[in-house]
Parts: C-alpha cells; sequence; structure tokens
C-alpha cells in the first residue's frame, strides 16, 4: 500500500495520532510504503516526525526526496528508510525509479548545506 504525507497535489496531510493507528490497523503480510515527499511543508504542528514506525510481517518503507525542499528537481535524488523486515524484501523486476549517476547524488550533499535555500523555499 502507498500513502503519501502530505499529498500531493492537496497538500493535505495525516497528525501523528492518526498516523499511529492506521498503520497498527494494517494487515501483517501487507507492506506499507510512505511517500513524504514534501514533508518539509508540513504545517501542523503533530506531523510525524519519524517513520510510522515497526510493525509485524514485512514492514514500513519510507521514501524521502531532495528534489522539492532543494529545488534539485529532474536529478530524482532520495532515499528510503525501512523497517528491517522490509528491507529483506526481494528487489522487483522493474524499480521504479532508474538507478542514478554520481552527479546527482553530488548535487544533494552540497544542497544540505544550503539551509537558507531550504527555509525560503518552504516559506519559514
Amino acid at each position: 500500500m502507498f500513502v503519501c504525507n502530505p499529498n500531493n497535489p492537496t497538500g493535505t496531510s495525516v497528525g501523528r495520532r492518526r498516523s499511529t493507528r492506521f498503520v497498527a490497523s494494517l494487515p501483517a503480510e501487507l507492506v506499507l510504503v510512505v511517500d513524504e515527499a514534501y514533508r518539509e511543508f508540513a504545517r501542523r504542528p503533530d506531523f510525524p516526525t519519524r517513520s510510522p514506525g515497526s510493525r509485524a510481517g514485512p514492514g514500513t518503507i519510507v521514501m524521502r526526496t531532495f528534489s522539492k525542499i532543494y529545488g534539485l528537481a529532474g536529478l530524482r535524488v532520495g532515499y528510503g528508510v525501512c523497517d528491517r523486515g522490509a528491507g529483506r524484501l526481494p528487489e522487483p523486476r522493474a524499480p521504479p525509479v532508474q538507478r542514478e549517476p554520481r552527479s546527482p547524488q553530488a548535487a544533494a550533499v552540497a544542497a544540505l548545506d544550503d539551509d537558507a535555500h531550504a527555509r525560503a523555499h518552504r516559506g519559514a
């Protein structure tokens, strides 16, 4: 199951308590993928500050990106964090995103030093 929090294009987000209840209600055999590409733009004070948490079964995968807040559109640089069980899933036959060369990785590393740009982009 794929869930976006916050959602694009609506900007709707789910808070910590509701997210925790939702994750706890899922069947153990289901893999949950949470897309947090726009997490830096979430304005709610109760936005989850860490992954939805470990659970029985295959687990949870949280995907994040540098593309949105750091202005790296088109470079498709991101990362994932997963529960132990989810990390042992077989790799899909066709990955959803092509593996990237090192230049986008270098741009992402450089972007991490540009806090002023991220704050201005977020509007904070």
